[in-house]
């Protein structure tokens, strides 16, 4: 009896996945903006932790991390915003800021070629300020500066329809902000390079990272 031929099966497509563990709600609304503007090839995962303590955190970072295959090229991103840490310890209370600085370390050496840290500083917004202007200044918080954010994003608002609707004939706030990618990358990567811990805007990097 003659077998009639299989059809062969489709094989799965398999992307690097790339995990960003972020601080609140304006990372994850900018994460998906891009998401929804760029075309890529790769799983781009926003998340949120479950809970809020340092210790929870570190635990929900180390479990993302096992689950991560290094061989696929898969990231965990730790996107942290330094702002309220680095007050608490000019007030005199190091405990959120060094927590921090062990947490850090120590997932850096459990997983080398998975865990990254990404720092802002003051917050996300200040890398949306460097789009529209080359700056080194220290700002010491959000409400320090969206004087000078406001000079050019008007309506700026921390709300995920500002974030995802459409501005000024653009599909979202990473739509409009595109055209002044470069000056921003730029401007982020010199800080880093003359070592500004208090002027950072790491998530930079995701510019080499998705290769945009």
């Amino acid at each position: 009896m003659r077998r009639r031929p299989t059809k062969a099966r489709k094989k799965r497509s398999v992307k690097k996945k790339l995990v960003f563990f972020v601080d609140g709600d304006t990372e994850k609304w900018y994460l998906d903006s891009l998401k929804g503007f760029e075309r890529l090839d790769i799983d781009i995962a926003p998340r949120l932790p479950t809970k809020k303590t340092l210790k929870d955190i570190a635990q929900e970072l180390s479990e993302i991390c096992q689950e991560a295959d290094a061989k696929l090229g898969d990231k965990v991103i730790w996107i942290v915003d330094l702002d309220v840490p680095y007050k608490e310890d000019r007030e005199g209370n190091p405990k959120k800021l060094n927590d921090y600085k062990r947490i850090k370390t120590n997932l850096l050496a459990d997983f080398p070629e998975v865990f990254e840290a990404w720092e802002n500083f003051p917050c996300l917004e200040f890398w949306l300020l460097l789009h529209y202007k080359q700056t080194q200044r220290c700002y010491l918080s959000y409400n320090d500066l969206l004087p000078d954010l406001k000079k050019h994003l008007v309506d700026y608002k921390k709300t995920e329809n500002y974030y995802k609707s459409s501005k000024k004939g653009a599909a979202n706030l990473y739509a409009l902000l595109k055209p002044n990618q470069k000056a921003a990358y730029d401007s982020a990567k010199l800080l880093k390079k003359i070592n500004k811990p208090d002027a950072a805007a790491d998530i930079y990097k995701l510019i080499d990272l998705v290769g945009l």
